[in-house]
This record gives structure tokens, sequence and C-alpha cells, in this order.
């Protein structure tokens, strides 16, 4: 077994290393607090709604400290584990896998721990191949641990660099060359591009307000900048700027709007007075966030001066979910609202509120204009951070040419300068056919302009360049150049 005591004990038990952290991240630790100023209620939503006031608070380094001792303790305590004291134990006690072949993807965003834990795994005589893959070029993650350079150094008896890109054509791939020849640890090789014709679009300033319009045309579109705070700066104004029916979509929320969507579209088709399949009204109540028991619902009221409306929270489904779920009831094959009210609904129908009662509903804006109609279950429109698209790609990409404050202040250090080459080669290496990239449009909290990254890289590689010619050690591993490539390599 390859001896990894040293880096385990560093990793789970000594203290939280504040320098090493800002070293590598650029950032240091901070959280936003929220107090309620009041409330209001919601009929687009159907409930109340809370108005916060925020504000940013500093973490300061004893308060972690205090925090990682006391998660520590609580974990050890009730024999529960961490995604990294997940693989801590996997090491410690010797377990492999009971498979005789092994395949890792994204290796080039492995940590040590991971490393060496894949290297013991090899070690292992049932174990017969190991394959791994990834692209070295794409490993921004240096802030969690990752290293390109194990998967560059990985012993192996066979490699291959695929030779081809299909996601996008020459233009794209001259364009995001320019982070790519700057990176240090990389694999040598060139994909041959696609076919696909391409466009580069740059915008300076605030023109690209004027100058972009999200439209509801079915054109997936990712929207994307260096860190979550100018995410939301730029949030509201895509919004207004957007057609009416375009849903914007943050890239951590894809998955649970597709839950929406589906959940939304089965009750809008029994509203219509549709008939639907047993396994979508089944998933109402099987999916990860199912339909609530208990929704805030419109009841009628007929009193000596007529009919009223009055809306009160109770149990509208009966308590046959577990029921559903362990296959004792027995669901017929096909739904329509009468059916669907005799078995499920301990009130009358009504769509509306059950539509509204739908876990996380507010990301879909519309869905009250737009009920019952079908909703096209594609979230088209989406936006988040680069590190958030890792592995999204869109046909359309618009992006903040913009470095975050953190880099800039460590930007002298080789490793975050070839950390921000890696971001933004993976931002720029995500359009299938056209790139939006806008320039001085983001600001720092103290006003001034945030630069774009390959002139800040530029000005330093030129007032640093005397001084590299004796730093060895950093610059003689470039390997030489691969445009989206995976490098592919047979372990045995």
């Amino acid at each position: 077994m390859h001896d990894l005591s040293g880096c385990v004990t560093r990793i789970t038990r000594e203290p939280f290393n504040f320098i090493e952290m800002e070293e590598r991240s650029g950032r240091t630790l901070s959280y936003k607090g929220y107090s309620v100023e009041g409330s209001y209620w919601s009929d687009k939503h159907n409930k109340y709604r809370l108005e916060f006031s925020e504000m940013r608070y500093n973490i300061e380094p004893y308060e972690q400290t205090v925090f990682s001792e006391n998660l520590h303790e609580y974990l050890t305590a009730n024999n529960l584990f961490t995604f990294t004291s997940s693989i801590k134990h996997a090491y410690n006690k010797g377990l492999v896998p009971p498979t005789k072949y092994l395949f890792f993807d994204e290796f080039q965003d492995f940590t040590r721990l991971q490393y060496e834990l894949c290297l013991n795994w090899m070690d292992a005589n049932h174990i017969k191949e190991v394959w791994a893959a990834g692209d070295t070029a794409q490993a921004p993650y240096r802030f969690a641990g990752a290293n390109a350079a194990y998967m560059v150094g990985m012993p192996h008896t066979d490699s291959t660099v695929l030779p081809h890109t299909y996601r996008f054509g020459e233009v794209i791939t001259t364009n995001a060359k320019q982070y790519l020849d700057r990176m240090v640890v990389n694999v040598a090789g060139n994909a041959t591009p696609s076919d696909k014709r391409g466009e580069v679009i740059t915008y300076y300033g605030d023109e690209w307000v004027d100058k972009i319009k999200l439209q509801n045309n079915g054109v997936t579109t990712l929207i994307l900048a260096a860190t979550r705070d100018w995410v939301n700066d730029v949030y509201p104004i895509f919004s207004k700027i957007a057609d009416d029916g375009v849903n914007i979509i943050r890239i951590e929320d894809t998955r649970k709007i597709d839950r929406v969507f589906r959940m939304y579209n089965t009750i809008a088709a029994l509203e219509r007075g549709d008939v639907v399949e047993m396994e979508d009204v089944k998933y109402l109540f099987n999916a990860s966030n199912c339909l609530p028991t208990k929704m805030i619902y419109t009841i009628k009221k007929t009193t000596l001066s007529g009919t009223t409306n009055e809306k009160s929270e109770k149990n509208v489904l009966k308590r046959i979910k577990s029921h559903i779920r362990s296959g004792k009831f027995q669901l017929r094959d096909l739904y329509d609202k009468k059916t669907f009210t005799e078995d499920f609904l301990t009130v009358e129908w009504s769509g509306l509120d059950i539509m509204k009662a739908i876990p996380d509903m507010g990301l879909f804006e519309q869905a009250v204009d737009t009920f019952p109609k079908y909703a096209l279950q594609h979230a088209d429109k989406r936006i988040g951070t680069i590190h958030k698209a890792k592995g999204d790609q869109a046909e359309v990409i618009i992006i903040f040419m913009s470095v975050p404050y953190p880099l800039l202040e460590q930007i002298h250090n080789p490793e975050v300068s070839d950390d921000l080459s890696r971001q933004f080669y993976v931002g720029t290496t995500r359009p299938e056919q056209k790139i939006i990239e806008i320039y001085g449009a983001l600001k720092y909290s103290n006003g001034k302009v945030a630069p774009a990254p390959l002139e800040v890289i530029l000005k330093t590689e030129m007032s640093s360049i005397d001084e590299s010619m004796d730093q060895e050690g950093f610059f003689a591993i470039h390997c030489g150049e691969a445009v989206n490539a995976m490098q592919v390599g047979k372990y045995v």
C-alpha cells in the first residue's frame, strides 16, 4: 500500500490552513446573513412570502476552526462520513471494489487522496484493467486539491489522445487556444475541430444590454461569469431584457427544473381534460421532492349571501404515498381528472392549487400564466459560474471576461495565473456555435472595472519574464497543446 498517512492526517485532522486556502483559491470565507423584514401574500405562488434584507459577514479563522473541530467530533460520535472521510476510510481499510475492471472519468480533477486510493486499487490482484479518462486542460479545481499532474504522471501501459472534437469548429478552437497555450501541465496533441461554423462576438462596457436579447426560440444559451456574486448581479438584468416566456434557470437548478416541468405537465394535462399514463402520475408521489400532502387550497363555500372562495391549508392528498412507493396501492393504467380525484384527493379537484404546491415551482416563474398549457421540458437558458458550467455546453455562450479581485491580487503566483487560464479555457470551450464575450462590464466592490483575463495574464508574463527563466520547476513541465482532447489510458 502507498504511504499516504501524512496526507490523510493533514486533510482530516489538522487545523484549517486559511493562508493556504487563500493562496489556492484567491478567496476568503464569508457568508450571507438574512433578516426578515416583513411578509406578504402572493396569489401567484399561493402562499405567504417573506421579505428579506441581507448582509455579508466574514468568517474569522477561529470560527471556522471551532466549526471544523465540532463537525469532526459529531461525525466520529455518530459514525458518519463526508465524501473525503469515506475515501480516507477506504484507503485505511484497504477496501477495493469487487470487480475486474475500473473506469475513472474526469481524472484530471482527482485530488492526491483520490489518486493514491486509485493506485492502491490498481495493485489488487483481482483488478485486471484500469481505464482513466479526462481532459488535463479542463482542471480548474486546484483550490479543492485537484491537480492535472496526477493524470499526466500516472503509470500506464497505453494512452490515446482523442483525435477530434465534435462540439465546435475552428473559430471557437482558435479563440480558446490562447488560454490553452499558457497552461503549465498538459498533454501533447491537437484535436481536429468539427466542421461547424463558429462565431466570436465581443461587446464592451454596458453595450451588451442593448445588443443582447434572450428570445423564446429554443436556442440553448449559457450565461457565465467568474463568481457567484457577479452572476447574481447580472441575473436580474438578463431577466429584464429577455422575451416573454423565457425562463432563465441557474445551472445548479437544472435537475430541479426538469422535475418541476414533468410534474407541472402532468397536472396541466389533467386540468385540460387529457388522459395521462400511470408512470407520470406515479412520479408525482415518487419524485425526490414529491407533491406535499398539505397544501394551500381554494375551498368553495356556499352561504346565504352566495358562494365564496376561501384559501386555507388542508391535507389535500390521501395518506397513500408509502403504499404507492411500496407497490401496495393498485394504480390504474390511465388517469383523468375524475379518477385522480377519486384515488388521491380528500377534496375536489383544483389543478391550479395543486400545481402551485409543486416543490420548487418558483423556478418556473411563468407557471401561473402558462397553466394549463403544455410547457417544454427543457431549460434552454441557463446561468451560473464558469466552474458550474464545466461539462455543460450550449449553442450560444455569453461570458463575462472579468477577473475576480482575489485572483487579481494573487496573479503573480504562477499557479494562480495557470488557474485563470484553465478557468477561462473551460468557459470559452462551452459553445457549439457562438460565443459572446463581454469585456469591462463587471466591477469590484471599490467601483473599479475588472480587467480581462488575457490582459492580466499577458501583463504578468511581460513583467516577470526574466524571473521566470530561472523557474525550471514551473515552466519545464509544459507538455504541449491539447485542444479539447481527452487522454484515455489503459492501465494493467
